[in-house]
């Protein structure tokens, strides 16, 4: 670091500081503090990636965005500070949503009729038999086109290549990713008993199908499912402490960054983990994912350059049921859904999150009601778990909605994928209990005494 380029971290180190406390201020309470509800997970993710960006800034020496190349430096640093004072508004608003008692008329939006029901055993196969079946055939058709071991988890790129530009094979990945749905619901039930041996068997059936999803080409998918299964521990079994939760994310964090080498061609040869320094591994995290620079594009661009979408992000909710392998053209028509903001104004596939896109469409205002509501909204969630928090039925569908579920259309997506079929398989194979076993009649009065 030169004097040169100090001053750009003296300029942005106190946005980050109080933006980073904020973030935190839910978890500064560690006998309190449940890191698995909403207002906790946000909490985590987002200081994570916070200090991420920080470390990246530091790492480099000064505030650099490659994506806005020709900003002067006075510039960058005063874009960096605008993104982090959106950051620090939009989490204030989403405390006011949560903690209020504006949240809990949220409670009656999650489903009641999976509550306390019993699993009847014969439908459970059945499902599980209907998901393992198009998991092989979509996992069949992948393997013919990679070929490889089917659990060598460094070709993401050629994984990722046979279905990213290809819109008639979009129902690969809704395929092969539904062999996840059966793990969710087995272990959440395995977890509900005192003691089950079974757990051993289905921690290494989530670890080989983690290797063999992961082929393609999507590495958090292994992640996300790690933090749903720990959900499911938290609340049927033990509670995860702080500690244990801050490891595994770093310890998340250095797999996807080794997953991201093998998954470009010219990294493949030296990926490896380059480092075990926490600030190091933060920031080159940052640097795969740019996402604060990514919501620095946003910024940018919108009003100066672009008109405020007002709604748009959203139009394609009309045809998000409609799967692109019959509607091929689907994307061009909704230009500026979340997944295609940064293609218009960069041309790189990089999703916006849902403050830059409640900034790209509504202003500041935007993000101060969206992130309102998205506060209730959540609050409501946990307010349905803490009702029912042993019951395994609620607790696996909370988790994969903690996970999966926000207002954008990428994240929509992911929750018809696994929480749409969570939710009806429980609902397909649960019944209320003791009603799986009928009574035996009576017998009549005359039958008793003639006996």
């Amino acid at each position: 670091m030169t004097d040169s380029t100090a001053p750009d971290l003296v300029a942005v180190l106190p946005y980050f500081f109080v933006a980073i406390v904020v973030y935190a201020w839910p978890l500064l309470w560690p006998k309190t503090a449940d890191v698995f509800s909403p207002v906790g997970y946000t909490a985590a993710t987002g200081t994570l990636r916070l200090a991420a960006s920080f470390f990246a800034i530091a790492a480099a020496g000064s505030v650099r965005f490659e994506l806005l190349p020709f900003m002067t430096r006075y510039s960058r640093v005063e874009l960096a500070q605008t993104v982090i004072l959106a950051l620090v508004l939009g989490r204030l608003a989403f405390y006011a949503g949560y903690y209020s008692n504006f949240g809990t008329r949220f409670r009656s939006w999650w489903p009641t009729r999976i509550v306390g029901q019993e699993w009847v055993q014969s439908r459970l196969v059945l499902a599980m038999v209907v998901c393992g079946v198009i998991f092989l055939g979509a996992y069949g058709y992948l393997q013919s086109k990679i070929g490889g071991n089917i659990f060598d988890a460094t070709m993401l790129g050629e994984g990722k290549a046979v279905w990213r530009d290809d819109p008639t094979i979009t129902w690969l990945n809704r395929g092969v990713l539904i062999a996840l749905v059966p793990i969710y619901l087995v272990a959440a039930r395995l977890l509900a008993r005192p003691t089950s041996p079974a757990l051993y068997a289905v921690g290494i059936v989530a670890v080989l199908v983690g290797l063999m999803v992961t082929r393609l080409g999507q590495r958090g998918e292994i992640v996300y499912m790690g933090i749903v299964l720990f959900i499911c521990a938290h609340y049927l079994k033990k509670r995860v402490p702080m500690t244990a939760i801050i490891a595994l994310g770093f310890v998340a964090l250095i797999i996807s960054s080794v997953l991201g080498q093998y998954r470009e061609d010219h990294l493949r040869d030296q990926a490896s983990v380059q480092t075990y320094r926490p600030d190091k591994v933060l920031a080159e995290h940052e640097r795969d994912r740019t996402r604060f620079e990514a919501l620095a594009v946003v910024f940018y661009h919108f009003p100066d350059r672009y008109d405020y979408l007002v709604g748009k992000t959203w139009y394609g909710l009309v045809g998000m049921l409609v799967p692109r392998w019959l509607w091929k053209d689907k994307h061009t028509h909704f230009k500026w859904r979340d997944s295609r903001i940064m293609w218009n104004l960069v041309g790189l596939r990089i999703p916006t999150v849902y403050l830059g896109a409640l900034y790209a469409n509504f202003a500041w205002i935007g993000i101060v009601i969206g992130m309102f509501l998205w506060g209730g909204v959540q609050r409501g969630l946990y307010e349905w778990l803490l009702e029912r928090s042993k019951d395994p039925n609620v607790v696996v569908l909370y988790g994969v909605l903690l996970v999966y579920f926000a207002p954008t259309l990428a994240a929509l997506s992911s929750t018809l994928q696994y929480a749409l079929p969570v939710y009806l398989i429980l609902r397909f194979v649960g019944v209320a209990k003791h009603a799986s076993v009928a009574p035996s009649p009576l017998p009549a009065r005359g039958a008793l005494k003639s006996a």
